[in-house]
């Protein structure tokens, strides 16, 4: 015969059970705050990723700039002449 059903039971046992509902419920709480870290971190990724490009190009187009003025100045140094050529 199967154990008559108890509504008296220990306290500890009940106790026990409350420590670990609460531990569930904080549990599913930092599972929670897991995934939106993830997400987080995931655009994080995508935007690092898109910048990596980005950088590259400013890189490229200071460089030309840079090159065209010094062009540009050794150009306008070298043909005006100062003096009696």
């Amino acid at each position: 015969m199967p154990p008559q059903p108890t509504y008296h039971q220990d306290p500890a046992v009940t106790e026990a059970q409350i420590e670990i509902a609460v531990m569930k419920s904080k549990m599913q709480e930092m599972s929670l705050k897991l995934d939106k870290v993830e997400n987080t971190l995931e655009e994080v990724k995508e935007l690092l990723t898109e910048a990596r490009g980005g950088w590259k190009m400013v890189m490229l187009l200071g460089g030309a700039a840079a090159t065209f003025g010094g062009l540009l100045t050794y150009f306008l140094t070298h043909s005006i002449t100062i003096g009696p050529r």
